[in-house]
């Protein structure tokens, strides 16, 4: 467990398979935001799965290369919510953030992020998470 902040620190820690296969590792993070954004960079063409419950009706969400934030063409991120479609990027928040966002969730209730990639890529990738 980490000491509360003042909120004007960053938080950053790493997971590197040293040897041996792949694996699927799960990380539990309870987060109360003093910050616009979460941020996740995977491994070259990797694809990550991020599970959260926000406090409102919409998520922001978005792929770019880190470093550079330039957008990732072949990065596709999905977000869903069990008992309901998959969504669609809308546009703005319903809270202040730099990233678009998916609508329609229910607050409260876990969410789904999936990046996934149509392609090979050549820089590693960070997504972008933003909610309340």
């Amino acid at each position: 467990m980490l000491p509360p902040t003042s909120g004007q620190e960053h938080l950053a820690f790493g997971v590197k398979l040293l040897k041996g296969p792949a694996r699927t590792l799960a990380i539990r993070v309870t987060y109360e935001p003093a910050d616009a954004f979460v941020e996740m960079i995977t491994p070259t063409n990797q694809p990550l799965d991020v599970r959260f419950t926000p406090r409102t009706h919409s998520i922001g969400a978005q792929a770019f290369t880190a470093p550079g934030f330039e957008a990732v063409p072949t990065a596709r991120v999905t977000a869903t919510q069990p008992g309901r479609p998959d969504s669609r990027r809308i546009g703005p928040c319903d809270f202040p953030s730099e990233i678009d966002c998916f609508a329609g969730f229910h607050p409260g209730r876990e969410v789904t992020i999936v990046l996934t990639f149509t392609g090979r890529i050549t820089k590693h990738t960070a997504l972008w998470l933003s909610w309340t």
